[in-house]
């Protein structure tokens, strides 16, 4: 974290014209010894992932411990009008809503989230209305045979999503 926010920013960051991995800070006013240096965070509103990614606010190794996740990145996975039923598993949290950098594996929450709103497309099929509330009372009750067994079965539908 090298800058923090501020209203009435004194750094701006600018990308360096010569080197794509490389961008530089400059002061946009003089500053004191020991004055804090603040930019602008300037959040998109429809996609905070990229603005919570952008400025370093992700899960790390120093919250893992603690229950956190590991090193992640934000899933941009968001949904526009989602149901109670997918926010409650955790669709548009993006604490929940992560891949995790050092695997490149996907947390548990996004393959629940994608399958449910597989299944919540096929809404009025009696067989499909049993098999997504069975699978969302496993994920909300723990019951991790029953959720693992309908992922198996249903894991075309996951990828598809």
């Amino acid at each position: 974290d090298l800058f923090n926010h501020g209203d009435q920013p004194n750094v701006v960051l600018r990308n360096d014209p010569d080197d794509s991995n490389a961008c530089h800070a400059v002061l946009l006013q003089d500053a004191q010894p020991g004055q804090p240096l603040t930019i602008a965070y300037d959040p998109p509103v429809t996609n905070p992932s990229q603005f919570l990614a952008t400025y370093g606010f992700l899960n790390g190794n120093d919250n893992y411990d603690n229950g956190g996740y590991p090193e992640a990145t934000y899933c941009k996975l968001l949904f526009s009008n989602p149901s109670p039923e997918l926010l409650s598993l955790g669709a548009n949290d993006p604490e929940r809503m992560v891949f995790y950098t050092e695997t490149g594996g996907v947390s548990p929450d996004v393959w629940n989230v994608l399958l449910f709103s597989r299944l919540e497309r096929k809404r009025n099929h009696v067989e499909s209305d049993q098999i997504r509330q069975a699978f969302y009372e496993a994920c909300l009750n723990g019951d991790e045979g029953t959720k693992h067994a309908i992922l198996e079965q249903y894991q075309g539908e996951s990828t598809k999503a």
